[in-house]
């Protein structure tokens, strides 16, 4: 008797236990160290444990497994009015032989036990059954008022908690979830096989490719359609192995977004890649963060390839260089627009480009915003019709205007290179007889010739221009003596004899010139010089055409005649 006393003691235990909704909350006791959470009903919907029947108000013995697996011998019965539960239990191990001969003992330990498990609940475990029922009823409301579902599973892979938010997001109420297997309501049918096979290595270890991080699946709802949700499982151990609680969040509405923004950029992309400049992003650290069609159209390198490397690295030193103060100054905070030359795949191009910063507060660029366009056919144009304005049409030679524009600058380079200058007045002798006898047609004619023998009579640095009808100018920099421009001006007096063929006629022509020279310390105004070489001109038609006259302009001495004043060729 003493040694089945001192047996019966080491395996006895009694369960103090309220119920709050579907949940059998307990105390600790002598085994388990801490409060439990047991579920009232198994998956048929029947009482699942002794302390199920004791909180339903039911009293009786029965002999089953504890929640450590163990076979037992449990006693139940209500405590009083207070909505508590006892249950008192030995292993059968210690019981089952010597209770076949001594019954009465087993009915002397119960009500033994349920005197101690009386006096326990009314001095010690009553107090803490308040804390961890307000504890439970707390988490409930936190539960029901979160906006992500809890699913809370058991060792058989059955639902034991769900809350308001689960209700709503997969249409199950609680009452229809409650003991069901978790994969028979919310996982897709394609996922099943999968599931089941994760959850029973999940009972044995804790651990799942879900278990610990946010993952995006898809759920399924009781009306037979797939949700996309975000879940997040932690795993907890129990004496029957791991359990699962489970948060998830309808991302229905984020996945809509995702796509409506998916959308939006490809139309956006569809665009930018179709319009014909040149679009980027630049991060705060030079990299590119975007790039469209264009670019790779434009410079032949992938935008993937150039996508997260800083612009030094794509453009090189040489087209960088060009772009790199404007750079700084837009990271800076200002708007910035520019225009460089630039040359890639052997093409050049005209580029105006805009910086808009992208500010991320009052003072710090996050990036810059780059729009650049191709100019290159405007600035071609602007230059042809600029040189059309300076040019002349019929002979493509520099027009009056454009003298007029060289002039000055010509003075001035020939005062700050303390060099010589002289400018030439021409014009074809009786061109208006040819003009008269052949027509204008044959006129034109021998103006080009002449003017094609006037450039190959001149260097590449000196001016030819041609101011009306049959009057022409050169305009000769960089001399060192007077002796060099009257060289040119007889040089070209045979060159213009050169016979030219109009309508089957042979046309010998001859040339008048008269120049005005500026030495080295000369100084002299454009409308002085031009004067000069008007006066030498008429002077070479007043002795007889066909030659040419010089006169010097010196800052010391008033104009006067070359010393070779006058030559002519016959």
């Amino acid at each position: 008797m003493q040694a089945l006393r001192q047996e019966g003691t080491e395996s006895a235990d009694a369960l103090i236990c309220s119920v709050s909704e579907a949940t059998a909350v307990c105390a600790p006791t002598r085994i388990y160290e801490q409060p439990l959470s047991i579920p009232m009903y198994n998956a048929t919907g029947q009482p699942a444990f002794p302390i199920s029947r004791a909180l339903l108000g039911q009293t009786g013995v029965l002999a089953v497994k504890d929640l450590r697996g163990v076979p037992v011998i449990a006693g139940y019965t209500p405590v009083g009015d207070f909505g508590l539960g006892l249950v008192a239990k030995t292993d059968v191990s210690t019981l089952y032989a010597p209770l076949r001969e001594q019954l009465h003992l087993l009915a002397l330990l119960v009500v033994g036990l349920v005197a101690a498990g009386t006096w326990a609940l009314r001095s010690r475990v009553k107090p803490l059954l308040k804390t961890v029922v307000k504890e439970q009823q707390r988490v409930r409301t936190i539960l029901d008022t979160s906006s992500d579902a809890f699913i809370a599973i058991d060792t058989e892979g059955r639902i034991s908690d769900w809350n308001k938010e689960a209700t709503r997001l997969f249409g199950w109420q609680e009452s229809q979830a409650l003991g069901r297997p978790l994969v028979e309501l919310i996982i897709p049918p394609p996922h099943r096989a999968a599931h089941t096979a994760n959850f029973a290595e999940f009972i044995r270890s804790g651990v799942g490719p879900v278990v610990n991080r946010r993952t995006e699946i898809t759920g399924w709802h009781r009306d037979g359609y797939e949700i996309p949700v975000e879940l997040s499982i932690s795993s907890v151990e129990t004496p029957a192995g791991h359990v699962a609680n489970a948060f998830v969040r309808d991302i229905r509405e984020r996945k809509a977004a995702q796509t409506r923004l998916e959308v939006s950029e490809g139309r956006l992309r569809a665009i930018t890649d179709n319009l014909p400049v040149m679009i980027s992003y630049i991060d705060r650290h030079e990299r590119l963060q975007f790039l469209n069609r264009t670019f790779e159209q434009w410079t032949g390198i992938a935008v993937s390839g150039a996508l997260g490397k800083p612009l030094l690295d794509v453009l090189g030193d040489d087209l960088y260089s060009q772009r790199a103060a404007h750079l700084q100054r837009a990271l800076g905070g200002e708007r910035i627009e520019f225009e460089v030359e630039s040359q890639a795949l052997g093409v050049q191009r005209y580029l105006q480009t805009v910086y808009v910063p992208d500010m991320e507060t009052v003072d710090q660029a996050a990036g810059v915003y780059t729009l650049t366009t191709d100019v290159t056919a405007l600035r071609l144009a602007e230059r042809r019709m600029a040189d059309l304005a300076l040019s002349d049409s019929l002979t493509g030679l520099a027009n009056r205007r454009r003298f007029d524009e060289s002039l000055p600058e010509a003075l001035a380079r020939a005062r700050r290179n303390r060099t010589g200058l002289a400018l030439m007045f021409l014009d074809i002798d009786h061109f208006k007889g040819i003009n008269d006898t052949f027509g204008h047609d044959a006129g034109d004619r021998v103006l080009v010739a002449f003017s094609g023998r006037l450039l190959a009579s001149v260097r590449e640095t000196d001016l030819v221009a041609r101011f009306a009808g049959d009057e022409f100018v050169v305009l000769l920099e960089g001399l060192r003596a007077v002796e060099e421009c009257e060289a040119v001006a007889q040089k070209f007096v045979l060159e213009a004899r050169q016979v030219t063929h109009v309508d089957g006629e042979d046309l010998s022509v001859t040339t008048s010139i008269g120049i005005a020279y500026l030495s080295a310390t000369g100084k002299s105004e454009p409308q002085r010089l031009l004067k000069l070489a008007d006066q030498a001109l008429y002077e070479t038609k007043a002795k007889g055409r066909n030659g040419f006259t010089c006169r010097q302009d010196a800052s010391a001495a008033k104009a006067a005649p070359s010393p070779h004043g006058w030559a002519t060729l016959r």
